[in-house]
């Protein structure tokens, strides 16, 4: 049995389980001994020596909420990964899937059901998962190779990380697209530029306080604080009188940050206006990270901490287009540039040994122009405010973003809202992102919708790739001239991203066989991390039919859950019968081998309206008004545009001011012409918790995985908003909306069972979620709804029955319907939701 510091028996102590697994006890025990109890361990032994078992599944699934609910999983550490030990039970569903798995969670159902104590359950919880750690990662990877905001750190939300989640996010992030010793990097960034020769001249000056190859008063045992206070005095003696400066607030955080963020270096405006003697990241313009230890440089915790400023500096100027950073570990110095497709950084030089390469990097950061510092010159600014131009006329810009993203590796996209010269109201949105530069432009598919006549979603006004300078902004024009190498490999403490030797993905072994098979092989990888490690090309014309009503067919077997699932019992049953149903397959992946990172373009659009976020919804008839709308609109996209849209989510739902409909379709980045290749983007699509059980196991997207995705968002409302203040009796809390950020006041926080949905494997978010589409889960889901949603408990299994029917062997069916019912579908929620805004 593990065992537990001093640490972790004091949270277990502080948190103690109590009557916490009792609900679990009890049900386990009236299911399996009819109500006689449980007191030896016989029972356990027996229920997990056969499988597969659907009681078995059950209660790991039951277990796994059980032990979720508990507020010790929550503080105690991971000891196979950088979190929180509740990361690592999110796991044990996966447990059900092999026999192996079932005899692993034994000891830890034995602990539970003989009333164990709470030290003797905990250890067997650590046991359990440091002993599943060779077959599951111990976290969600969002790794895309191709372009998909899961794989942005931004996607959980800032309110619900700790610093070691959001670094555990940075390093899946930056995952193969890090670079180190670049050729080139000195001479691409720091040669031959308008301010060469004022930097040689600092140089020239500089040169009489260098003697005997080092700098004189350099620390020769180098403390951190010592390091920093000569960095002060060189700025002092040879860079003083620049409009450019470089602080530290190393003893304190800068303003701004979403973690109270401290910054060992950084290079600012002289004259930036401070707050409270403090200084805010969005006036930062270089980052350093300092440290006296010269066998730092170059090491992941180095290169993690300049990773995490470099997501606060995209944090809180979501317009920055790059960030220049840098580290200094006792003399050696590394210069390093992060932008929307990763990081690359130079060879590191001995700074006494290379005394003007030293110099000319300090003075060139302060002398560059704010093209060459990565700054949005595309933005313009006069005595009214900030536009840009579009049609020979200015859009003004709303000050603060209307939505933005924290990640670095990611499209960056950033809303303002914007109006013309004379207009009074904001009328527009203005959309800046960084999509593949292979991937058709959002601006042409909305022009081309347009065209087509579809109803309901944004209208395009303009769009244009944006030229830096006289060059297109795009990430192989920022990084011409360099020579990329292989991508750094992870450490020790990150191996598990790669899974374990003996089941890695085929491109590794050599394995050749069928898309389907190899995603077998490399099970124990999350999905989409195979598909950035092989490279596939299906024949995407050769669609497969299969047929539901044969019970033995290998197909009908996939699509179940498993043969010993408890057959769902809908309230409204919706018996299908399905002869030529469309099977999903993985999509044609384009090869992009010969090419060491992904480019991306700078990218503006203009849209109308600017209408209010989703989340903001007046009332619950407004809030099924808007989804319903939002619906229509997408029937609209694909049968009038043929297009499918691919990224369903609560930020791409907007509600329009005074118009008809009222909800609009927003976001075509990731939208795909039916019939058309999609290089630049990957079948996995969309947002991770709105995501459809069949795009999260890899197989390619269809229009009812996207209805799929609009029930998680109907179903994430329902449990997570508080209510509104038409539909809440004692409204005062709500109506210091005003006084109180709006996160904290329409939100609640997640719940467990919806926390699954963004968090594990993404195998196991897919079981979660089929587990929760079942009667049973289903029913439990529902009775969290908010108080003000609780009335839409019947829509909730209306919808359910739609997108979850039962065939003629009783048996779930989770795929898509033959073509010829699409729009039998699309018809039938809508009218459920017309039904349910008439009984309000």
């Amino acid at each position: 049995m593990a065992q537990l510091s001093s640490k972790e028996l004091a949270i277990i102590s502080e948190h103690p389980l109590k009557d916490g697994l009792l609900d679990f006890c009890t049900a386990f025990t009236s299911k399996h001994e009819k109500g006689k109890g449980v007191d030896t361990p016989e029972i356990v032994d027996k229920l997990t020596s056969r499988w597969p078992n659907k009681d078995t599944k059950n209660a790991i699934l039951d277990l796994c909420e059980a032990l979720l609910s508990q507020p010790a999983v929550r503080s105690l550490r991971s000891r196979i990964s950088d979190g929180l030990l509740s990361r690592d039970v999110m796991l044990l569903p996966h447990l059900s899937s092999s026999e192996a798995g079932t005899k692993l969670v034994r000891p830890l159902l034995k602990a539970v059901l003989t009333g164990q104590s709470d030290v003797n359950i905990w250890a067997a919880v650590f046991d359990l998962t440091t002993s599943i750690r060779n077959a599951t990662p111990p976290t969600a990877v969002e790794k895309w190779v191709l372009d998909t905001p899961c794989r942005s750190s931004s996607l959980r939300r800032s309110l619900e990380q700790k610093r070691s989640e959001i670094n555990q996010q940075i390093t899946e992030e930056l995952r193969n697209c890090t670079y180190n010793d670049v050729k080139g990097f000195f001479d691409r960034y720091f040669q031959g530029k308008a301010w060469t020769d004022a930097a040689n001249e600092k140089y020239e000056r500089s040169k009489e306080w260098c003697e005997k190859d080092r700098w004189m008063e350099f620390p020769v045992s180098a403390t951190k604080s010592k390091l920093l206070d000569w960095l002060q005095t060189f700025q002092d003696k040879f860079l003083a009188g620049l409009d450019r400066s470089y602080f530290t607030s190393n003893w304190h955080g800068l303003l701004g940050s979403e973690r109270n963020q401290k910054l060992d270096h950084f290079l600012a405006p002289s004259d930036a206006v401070m707050s409270s003697g403090k200084r805010d990241w969005s006036c930062v313009l270089v980052i350093g990270v300092v440290k006296s230890n010269p066998d730092d440089d170059g090491q992941q915790d180095t290169l993690l901490q300049l990773a995490g400023y470099a997501r606060e500096v995209f944090g809180a100027q979501p317009s920055r287009r790059f960030t220049h950073g840098y580290t200094l570990c006792g003399s050696r110095m590394r210069l390093y540039l992060f932008d929307r497709s990763g990081t690359y950084s130079s060879p590191n030089f001995d700074i006494h040994g290379y005394p003007k390469h030293f110099v000319r990097v300090l003075a060139g950061y302060a002398l560059m122009s704010d093209e060459e510092l990565g700054l949005n010159t595309f933005i313009k600014r006069d005595n009214i405010g900030s536009h840009i131009m579009s049609h020979r006329s200015k859009i003004y810009l709303e000050d603060t973003p209307i939505a933005s993203k924290n990640g670095i590796v990611c499209r960056g996209t950033t809303c303002y809202r914007g109006k013309g010269e004379r207009a009074i109201e904001w009328e527009y949105v203005v959309k800046f992102s960084w999509p593949s530069a292979k991937r058709r432009r959002e601006g042409e598919l909305l022009r081309l919708a347009k065209d087509r006549g579809v109803k309901g979603i944004a209208r395009w006004v303009d769009h244009q790739d944006i030229v830096t300078g006289e060059c297109h902004d795009t990430i192989a024009n920022l990084r011409s001239g360099l020579s990329f190498q292989r991508p750094r490999q992870n450490s020790r403490e990150s191996a598990w991203l790669n899974g374990p030797v003996g089941e890695r993905s085929p491109s590794q072994t050599g394995e050749k066989g069928s898309l389907r098979g190899k995603l077998k092989k490399s099970a124990s990888l999350p999905r989409g991390l195979e598909f950035s490690l092989i490279s596939v090309a299906t024949n995407s014309s050769r669609k497969r039919k299969r047929d539901v009503v044969q019970r033995e067919s290998s197909s009908t077997k996939r699509r179940r859950l498993s043969d010993e699932t408890p057959k769902p019992e809908p309230l409204e049953p919706e018996t299908i019968l399905y002869s030529n149903a469309q099977d999903s397959h993985p999509d044609s992946l384009m090869s992009d081998e010969d090419e060491p990172y992904e480019d991306r373009a700078y990218c503006c659009l203009i849209v109308s309206p600017a209408g209010r976020p989703f989340g903001e919804f007046h009332s619950i008839k407004e809030f099924l008004q808007v989804l319903r709308d939002a619906i229509l609109a997408h029937k609209s996209l694909l049968i009038d545009g043929k297009i499918l849209h691919r990224d369903i989510s609560m930020n791409n739902i907007v509600i329009a001011r005074g118009e008809t409909p009222t909800g609009i379709l927003i976001d075509l980045d990731l939208a795909k012409e039916r019939g058309s290749s999609c290089r630049g983007a990957g079948s996995q699509t969309g947002t991770l918790q709105f995501m459809a059980i069949e795009v999260l196991e890899g197989l390619s997207h269809t229009f009812r995985h996207d209805l799929e995705s609009f029930f998680y968002v109907f179903l994430w409302i329902c449990v997570r908003h508080k209510g509104t203040v038409e539909d809440v009796e004692d409204s005062s809390s709500l109506e210091s909306a005003s006084r109180v950020p709006s996160e904290y006041v329409h939100w609640r926080m997640p719940k467990n069972f919806l926390r699954s949905w963004y968090s594990g494997t993404y195998d196991n978010i897919a079981s979660m979620k089929r587990a929760h589409m079942e009667k049973g889960y289903f029913r439990k889901l529902v009775a969290e709804f908010s108080t003000s949603f609780k009335k839409l408990k019947p829509l909730a299994e209306r919808l359910r029955s739609i997108l979850f029917p039962i065939t003629s062997d009783g048996s779930i069916f989770w795929g898509t319907p033959p073509a010829s019912d699409t729009v039998k579908m699309y018809d039938r929620i809508i009218d459920a939701f017309d039904g349910a805004i008439r009984d309000l």
